[in-house]
């Protein structure tokens, strides 16, 4: 077994160089501007633990927001996997 670990480790590496990361994260980029959420439906600003961000109400991606210009910064980002259905009725029923 420790054997194929490090053999797997060997052939797909954890971390990918800087460039293949960088090219990877491009692409993901135009592919999700061209066929992803295009976050339109912003919910108000929400600050939760010092932090303020924006939430898409369509797909649940966050977006940090600048309180003191009131505009949006940085990239979109989801802290949590989205909940199913069953579980959102759960917490509410709680």
């Amino acid at each position: 077994m420790e054997l194929t670990e490090t053999l797997s480790h060997r052939i797909f590496p954890v971390t990918p160089a800087p460039a293949i990361r960088r090219v990877r994260n491009q692409f993901k980029a135009a592919y999700n501007r061209v066929f992803g959420c295009w976050h339109r439906d912003m919910s108000r600003p929400i600050t939760r633990q010092h932090k303020t961000y924006r939430v898409c109400m369509d797909c649940g991606a966050n977006r940090a927001f600048d309180t003191e210009h009131w505009k949006m910064v940085g990239p979109y980002f989801c802290d949590v996997a989205p909940q199913t259905e069953a579980q959102v009725q759960a917490t509410l029923n709680s």
